[in-house]
C-alpha cells in the first residue's frame, strides 16, 4: 500500500474501528499526519509571529484554520487506523483507547496546572501554583502510565501481523483476502 492508498484507506474507513490494517497503511497514515501537524505549527507560528495587515494577513488566517480543522479531523482517523494496526497483531483495540484516556486524563491535569500557575500573579505567587504533592504525584503516575503504554503501542504498531486470519479478521496482506463486514468482526 502506497502513501495515497494509506490516506484515502485512512479516510475511507474514518470511524471503522473492526478490521486489520498492515503496517504499511498505518505507517505512511502516520506520516501523513504528522506532516499536516508539523505544516498546521508552522503556519500558526508564522501567523502569531509576524505582522500581516490587511487581505494577506486575513487569507493566511484563513488557509491556517483550514489546516487546523484538516489535522483535528483527522484525530479520528489515526485512532482507528491504529486501532486496526493494533488488531493486525491479535491485540485488542483497548489498548489504544486506555492509552488514549490516559493522554487525555494526562493532559487536563497538566492544563490544570499550568492554569494554576499562570492565575498568580507575582513571581513569589507563581511558585505556589506549580505542582506539588497530591498533583505532582498525579502527574508523575500519568506521564509514567503514558510512556509505558505509548512504547507498548509502538512496539504492537511495528509487530507484523499475524500469519492468516486471526479473530479481527483476515490478513490484509493475502492476496485473497476477502473485506471484513463490521457487523461480524466488530471487537474493540
Amino acid at each position: 500500500m502506497n502513501m495515497q492508498q494509506s490516506i484515502m484507506s485512512g479516510y475511507r474507513k474514518f470511524f471503522t474501528r473492526s478490521g486489520r490494517a498492515p503496517r504499511s497503511e498505518y505507517w505512511y497514515f502516520f506520516l501523513f499526519y504528522l506532516l499536516l501537524n508539523i505544516a498546521v505549527q508552522l503556519l500558526g507560528i508564522h501567523v502569531r509571529t509576524h505582522d500581516h495587515s490587511g487581505i494577506p494577513s486575513i487569507l493566511l488566517s484563513i488557509i491556517a484554520m483550514g489546516f487546523w480543522l484538516a489535522a483535528l479531523i483527522t484525530v479520528v482517523p489515526m485512532l482507528m487506523v491504529t486501532v486496526r494496526r493494533v488488531h493486525d497483531i491479535g491485540r485488542t483495540g483497548w489498548w489504544v483507547g486506555v492509552s488514549f484516556i490516559n493522554g487525555l486524563l494526562l493532559d487536563g491535569a497538566l492544563g490544570y496546572a499550568i492554569f494554576r500557575a499562570t492565575i498568580m500573579h507575582n513571581t513569589q505567587n507563581l511558585q505556589a501554583g506549580l505542582p506539588s504533592g497530591g498533583m505532582a504525584i498525579v502527574l508523575g503516575i500519568l506521564g509514567l502510565i503514558g510512556i509505558a503504554l505509548g512504547l507498548t503501542i509502538l512496539t504492537f504498531t511495528i509487530l507484523p501481523g499475524s500469519p492468516g486470519e486471526n479473530r479481527y479478521g483476515p490478513n490484509p496482506l493475502d492476496s485473497h483476502a476477502t473485506p471484513v463486514s463490521g457487523a461480524q468482526h466488530d471487537r474493540y
